[in-house]
């Protein structure tokens, strides 16, 4: 069975190779150099590396999201006065 890789899920890059070691594999993104974990064959270092990279991607999504609707119970807030960074003279 093929796997086509996903992309790496730290920097979204496509340039991802395959390395061999001596008695496993594993997937490792050229660009930033993260890397799956190692498996006996070559086929369980693409569908680990994808599995990965699919996990990482939803707590990311899901992390963003909760974060905005953390933001959004705030309501709305007014933009900020033009005068805030301004520093009170003491006489």
């Amino acid at each position: 069975m093929r796997y086509q890789l996903e992309n790496c899920p730290f920097c979204g890059s496509i340039h991802i190779d395959s390395a061999g070691y001596l008695l496993s594999y594993r997937i490792e993104c050229r660009e930033c150099g993260a890397c799956g974990p190692k498996r006996k064959t070559h086929a369980l270092a693409k569908e680990s590396w994808n599995h990965q990279s699919r996990e990482l991607r939803f707590e990311k999504e899901l992390e963003s999201r909760q974060l905005l609707e953390h933001l959004n119970s705030f309501g709305s807030l007014p933009p900020p006065s033009a005068g805030v960074h301004e520093t009170a003279s003491h006489s």
